[in-house]
């Protein structure tokens, strides 16, 4: 159509007493300069921007997993008074080993639960609040007020209330620009915990 409208121009000029072919011309080629950086203008920042959104997440696809050797991953049933029940669930979550570059963009963590009809998700990011409450996490350890991500190559186990029984646990992780990448594991959650393990729970 712009195309269709540079030659509509050009004819217009041509047929215009006075005018010769070199003007013409002149004025074909400034168009075509103008709408190629105009073009260039959209085009360039566009395809950059959208391979950039494409390989963030290179590098992260195995970056958070959860860890078994602990005996944790699993499930506390709480009774409520009044009635009713609450679940504790227990996670150890274990960092890759990864340059200093790649751990630098990393962000925090989501964890999200799904079962009971629902899908929950909580993030975990360095020095955010944690909490005891329904629908809040923490630390396995009571004393610590601030949720910390896993370190390179280390493990952390968190505690997440709920009032909803969940048959499944992901992880996703969370860069710096707040790029949520895929998921890079997944448990089943069936198993309760023994009482020797959640006794601080």
């Amino acid at each position: 159509m712009f195309v269709i409208q540079i030659m509509a121009l050009v004819q217009y000029m041509n047929n215009k007493k006075g005018l010769s072919s070199v003007v013409a011309t002149i004025s074909l080629v400034l168009i075509t300069v103008v709408a190629a950086v105009f073009i260039a203008g959209f085009v360039v920042p566009f395809v950059r921007d959208t391979l950039n959104e494409g390989t963030e997440c290179v590098g992260y696809e195995n970056y958070f997993t959860f860890y078994e050797e602990f005996d944790y991953n699993c499930y506390k049933r709480e009774d409520v008074f009044g009635g009713g029940y609450h679940y504790l669930y227990a996670l150890s979550i274990g960092a890759d080993s990864v340059s200093q570059g790649k751990l630098d963009n990393i962000g925090g963590l989501r964890i999200q639960f799904l079962g009971g009809g629902e899908s929950v998700g909580v993030e975990v990011k360095n020095n955010s609040n944690a909490g005891n409450s329904v629908g809040e996490i923490r630390m396995l350890d009571l004393s610590s007020t601030k949720l910390t991500l896993p370190e390179n190559g280390g493990v952390k186990t968190y505690v997440y209330n709920s009032s909803v029984k969940f048959d499944s646990v992901e992880i996703y992780p969370i860069l710096k620009n707040e790029r949520m990448c895929k998921q890079t594991d997944g448990i089943q959650i069936g198993r309760a915990c023994d009482n020797g393990v959640l006794l601080n729970v």
